[in-house]
């Protein structure tokens, strides 16, 4: 350092420590511990900044920290929003929940004997429904109105998740005509199910001896989807429960292993979301980014390994089990056409037995995010996006189940179609790109399902 300095300026120097001018320059120049946590506090927040704008750009709408607790709760996708099989899990796994063959309903989730029930009733656990479906009734009190519900997961939530039920015995008890009654509900509904599962489910339980005053089929929606996205591309007939071949179709290799790599996503899944919410990722954007693009990636890999299942399967077209009586193939042909033919025939069957048995009947076309003009927010835009369910099924599908309802009118039937129901409403009502909705949404259907059947009554 001596010599440098020397020759830079052309002068002696006296002599002094060159050591420690060294250590002194150095130390001059290394930056303090101040500038070292104010750098970082800066990167920080840049990252959160960022974070937050990507996030917003993500979501089509700004986000802010008030947003990250429902964030958090949505880190695995559509599957965690409701127990519903909305993510096509299609190994006999609806929803994350184990799938059983059955001999008359296609499918249920295992039974649940030890919660039977007492000799007026048997609860709906025990023949493999979700808890919080109800009750078979068998011997009805003169106080109650037994509402049965039949549908698909829509229907199925509509009861299971409080919000709908209530709401819909509210609006029916403000009627002098059921006043002073207690209104009880039974849902044979059930995620993924499709006509004539209903009609069937319907006969099944009438035949174990249920007792019903009302009975509401809330429909549509999986049976001009279903057919077309999962059965057609399989080789399964349109009309046969959905996912035959897995249920009814043996294992193989191939899918034991494609089996094994969702349920290790799932897994993966279930971890994320685990993660996202603990302290301090809970409130820092830049974790909350992150472990929105890791659960969005994982799946969108569990949706498509899905797929791949469904078309790994591929049935014996020859074998009765599987192919059933010949139907069209086309998406807007034959086969469309004998599929709602066969809803309108379930919706005519199922009113006939209540008119023969002395029950109510009333059926309702369930709305879609994708039909029914219904102001979409922001956020149900970017779930639309970001869901793996596509409009076309409903674009083509939903025009012939709305003239099939008006059709039913003109019979002398008690249809009503819902698909609209939402169309005055801007408010974010859908949690996924399938056709669920949340509370609000329940809350809405169950109004507009009470003034129906008030109509009709």
């Amino acid at each position: 350092m001596r010599i440098v300095i020397q020759k830079l300026f052309h002068a002696e120097l006296p002599d002094f420590d060159a050591d420690f001018l060294h250590t002194t320059i150095r130390i001059a120049l290394r930056p303090s511990v101040a500038y070292w946590c104010v750098l970082c506090m800066a990167v920080l927040i840049v990252a959160e900044l960022g974070s937050l704008a990507t996030l917003s750009l993500l979501h089509k709408r700004w986000i802010t920290y008030a947003d990250f607790p429902a964030l958090h709760t949505q880190q695995n996708g559509e599957t965690l929003t409701l127990p519903d099989g909305s993510n096509t899990d299609s190994q006999s796994f609806f929803g994350g929940v184990p799938t059983y063959l059955h001999p008359y309903l296609g499918f249920t989730l295992k039974p649940r004997t030890e919660v039977v029930g007492g000799g007026r009733s048997i609860a709906l656990e025990a023949f493999g429904f979700f808890p919080a479906s109800g009750e078979i009734v068998l011997q009805k009190e003169e106080s109650e109105i037994v509402v049965g519900i039949l549908g698909g997961s829509l229907a199925q939530n509509f009861i299971i998740g409080g919000n709908g039920g209530k709401a819909l015995a509210e609006t029916l008890l403000k009627d002098p005509r059921f006043a002073g009654k207690h209104i009880r509900f039974t849902s044979m509904a059930s995620g993924g199910y499709k006509e004539p599962q209903h009609l069937l489910a319907l006969n099944y339980f009438l035949s174990l001896g249920a007792q019903f005053d009302i009975v509401i089929n809330l429909s549509g929606f999986n049976e001009v989807t279903l057919p077309f996205r999962e059965n057609i591309p399989a080789g399964l007939h349109p009309l046969y429960p959905r996912s035959w071949q897995l249920l009814a179709g043996g294992l193989s290799h191939e899918k034991l292993s494609v089996i094994g790599r969702i349920a290790m996503l799932r897994d993966s899944q279930q971890r994320n979301t685990l993660y996202a919410s603990w302290h301090p990722c809970d409130w820092s954007a830049a974790c909350t980014l992150t472990f929105f693009v890791r659960g969005r990636y994982i799946h969108q890999q569990i949706h498509r390994l899905n797929a791949d299942l469904i078309l790994h399967t591929v049935p014996n077209n020859t074998s009765p089990i599987f192919a059933g009586p010949p139907m069209g193939r086309s998406g807007t042909g034959s086969a469309l056409r004998e599929i709602v033919a066969t809803w309108k025939n379930s919706a005519m069957l199922i009113e006939d037995l209540g008119r023969s048995r002395g029950f109510r009947t009333f059926t309702f076309l369930q709305p879609s995010p994708y039909i029914g003009g219904k102001p979409l927010s922001a956020q149900e835009r970017a779930i639309l996006e970001f869901g793996g369910w596509s409009d076309r099924y409903s674009k083509q599908g939903y025009p012939a189940l709305q003239e099939a309802v008006r059709s039913l009118r003109e019979e002398g039937y008690t249809a009503t179609d819902l698909s609209n129901v939402f169309s005055v409403h801007p408010e974010t009502l859908y949690v996924d790109s399938c056709c669920h909705v949340g509370a609000e949404g329940d809350r809405i259907l169950a109004k507009a399902m009470g003034r129906g059947i008030l109509r009709d009554w």
